[in-house]
C-alpha cells in the first residue's frame, strides 16, 4: 500500500509531505526531481533509484540502504542520516546542510563537487573511488576514514580533524584552511600544492613526506616533525616554526619570510635561494645546510649556527644579533643600520 501511495505522488509529481515509508524496498524508480519534505525513510532500500535534483528537507533515512542510486544535484537538509549505508551511487554537485550522518558508510561511490556543511560525520567511513573538487565546512569529522581514493581539489574549512584518518598517499590542491591537525601523522604521504594556511598543526609530523608548492602561511607548527621533507618552493611566511625539527630536508627556493623559527633546527638540509627575511630565527641550527643565494635580510639571527654551512652569495642585510658559529658566513650585527633604514622609510611614506 506504501509503495502504491508514493508512485501516485510519483505520477502526479507533487511534493511528499509528513508521509512514512520506512523499511520499504523501492527498485528502479525514477523519483527524480521530487520534494520531500518530513518524509520518514528509515531502514528502507533503494536500489537503482533515480533521485536526480531531488529535495530532502527534513527527512528520515536512518540505516536506510541506497544501492545504484543516483543523487546527483540533490539537496539534503536538517536530515537524519546516521548509518545511511551508501553503495556504488553518483554523488555529483549534491548538498548536506546541517544533516547528521554519524557512523554512515559510502563505498565505492562517486563524490564530485558536492557540499558538506556543518552535517555531522562522526565515525563514517568514506571508501569513494574519488573525491573530487568537494567542500567539507564546519563538519564533525572525528574518527571519520576516508578510505584509500586521493583527495583531488577537496577543500576542509574549519574543521577539527584531530581524529580524522587519513588512508590514501596523494593529496592534490588539498585545502586545510584554519583547521585542527594537532598530532596528525602525514609521514611518506604527498601533497601537491596544498593550502594549509591558518591550520594548527602543532606536534605534527610530516617526516619523509612530499609538499613542493604548498603554502603553510600563518600556520602553528610548533614542535612539527619536517625531518627529510621534499619541500620546494613551498610558503611557511608568517608561520610559528618554534622547535621544529626539519633534518636532511629538501627545501630550496622556500619562503620564510616573518616567521617565527626559534629553536628549530635544520641541519644537513638544502635551503638554496631559501628567503628568511625579517624572520626570527634566535638559537636556530644551519649546520652543514647548503644556503647559497639565500635571504637572510633583517632577520634576527641571536645564537644562530651556520658552522659548516655553505653560503655563496648569502644576504644578511639588516641582519641582526650575534650568531653562535657564523662559519663562512659574515654577518654584522646591524641594528643601528636597520633603525635607520626604518626611520627613514617612516618618515618617507607616512602611510608605513
Amino acid at each position: 500500500m506504501d509503495n502504491v501511495k508514493l508512485n501516485g505522488y510519483l505520477e502526479r509529481g507533487e511534493p511528499c509531505t509528513n508521509e512514512v515509508f520506512s523499511g520499504l524496498v523501492f527498485k528502479d524508480l525514477d523519483m527524480s526531481g521530487m520534494i520531500f519534505d518530513h518524509v520518514d525513510f528509515s531502514r528502507t532500500q533503494f536500489i537503482n533509484c533515480d533521485l536526480q535534483d531531488c529535495t530532502l528537507d527534513a527527512c528520515k533515512l536512518t540505516g536506510s540502504i541506497m544501492e545504484s542510486v543516483n543523487l546527483n544535484d540533490c539537496i539534503f537538509t536538517n536530515c537524519e542520516m546516521s548509518r545511511v549505508h551508501l553503495v556504488s551511487c553518483q554523488i555529483v554537485d549534491t548538498t548536506f546542510n546541517d544533516s547528521v550522518m554519524n557512523e554512515s558508510v559510502w563505498e565505492n561511490c562517486q563524490l564530485t563537487l558536492s557540499i558538506v556543511r556543518t552535517s555531522p560525520l562522526q565515525g563514517a567511513r568514506i571508501d569513494c573511488k574519488e573525491i573530487v573538487k568537494c567542500i567539507f565546512h564546519e563538519t564533525n569529522l572525528d574518527h571519520c576514514r576516508f578510505g584509500q581514493a586521493d583527495l583531488d581539489n577537496v577543500v576542509f574549512l574549519e574543521s577539527d580533524l584531530r581524529q580524522t584518518e587519513f588512508a590514501g598517499e596523494l593529496f592534490s590542491q588539498v585545502v586545510f584552511i584554519g583547521c585542527d591537525l594537532r598530532e596528525k601523522d602525514f609521514s611518506g604521504k604527498t601533497f601537491v600544492a596544498c593550502q594549509f594556511t591558518e591550520a594548527r598543526l602543532e606536534d605534527s609530523n610530516f617526516t619523509g613526506a612530499r609538499v613542493s608548492g604548498s603554502m603553510f602561511a600563518q600556520c602553528n607548527l610548533l614542535r612539527a616533525k619536517l625531518d627529510n621533507l621534499e619541500g620546494d618552493e613551498t610558503i611557511f611566511t608568517g608561520a610559528s616554526l618554534e622547535h621544529v625539527s626539519a633534518t636532511h630536508a629538501k627545501l630550496n627556493k622556500t619562503i620564510w619570510s616573518e616567521a617565527n623559527a626559534s629553536n628549530a633546527n635544520f641541519r644537513h638540509s638544502e635551503l638554496e635561494y631559501a628567503v628568511f627575511e625579517k624572520s626570527d630565527c634566535e638559537n636556530v641550527s644551519f649546520e652543514q645546510c647548503k644556503l647559497s643565494y639565500s635571504n637572510f635580510d633583517y632577520a634576527n639571527l641571536a645564537g644562530t649556527n651556520f658552522k659548516g654551512a655553505s653560503s655563496v652569495y648569502m644576504h644578511t642585510h639588516g641582519a641582526t644579533g650575534t650568531p653562535k658559529h657564523s662559519g663562512n658566513v659574515t654577518i654584522t650585527n646591524d641594528m643601528p643600520l636597520r633603525r635607520a633604514e626604518l626611520y627613514s622609510v617612516r618618515h618617507k611614506n607616512p602611510f608605513f
